[in-house]
C-alpha cells in the first residue's frame, strides 16, 4: 500500500469559467490527440517526479515502431509547456531520463511528431525556467 501511495496524484481542482454560453468546457477541447488512430493517449497526469511537467502516455499495439506519430497539443495545453517549441522529452515509465534517439522526436509550437518504437512511450512536458 506504501508503495502504490509514491505513485499516486493527489487530485488537483482548478477553477473554470463559464463561456458566454454557460458551458463550463468547450464541448471541442482536448488536451491532446494523436494523428494515427492506432496511436492511443492512455494518459495525461502531472508527472509523479517533477510536479510541474505534464506527462503523456502513448500506447501503440503494432508489435513494430510506428513511424510519424504527431501529437496535436491543445492551444491552451501547449502555451503553458511552450517556448519557440514544445518542451518535450523522452522518460521511461518511471519518470526517469530517456535517450531519445529512437523516438526521433521533433516539436514545433503545436505538437511533437516521432517514432513510437515500443508499446508504450513515455513524454514530459515541462516549462521553461523563469
Amino acid at each position: 500500500m506504501g508503495e502504490a501511495l509514491q505513485f499516486n496524484n493527489p487530485l488537483v481542482g482548478v477553477v473554470v469559467p463559464a463561456t458566454s454560453s454557460g458551458e463550463l468546457v468547450s464541448s471541442t477541447m482536448s488536451i491532446a490527440s494523436t494523428s494515427d488512430p492506432t496511436a492511443v493517449i492512455t494518459a495525461v497526469k502531472a508527472g509523479t517526479v517533477n510536479e510541474t511537467d505534464l506527462i503523456l502516455r502513448l500506447y501503440q499495439p503494432t508489435n513494430s515502431p510506428l513511424a510519424g506519430v504527431q501529437i496535436n497539443m491543445d492551444s491552451p495545453i501547449n502555451k503553458m509547456f511552450q517556448g519557440k517549441t514544445l518542451n518535450v522529452a523522452a522518460q521511461t515509465a518511471l519518470e526517469t531520463p530517456l535517450d531519445a534517439t529512437s523516438l526521433s522526436l521533433q516539436a514545433t509550437e503545436t505538437s511533437v511528431t516521432l517514432t513510437a518504437p515500443f508499446a508504450l512511450t513515455t513524454l514530459a512536458f515541462s516549462r521553461d525556467s523563469e
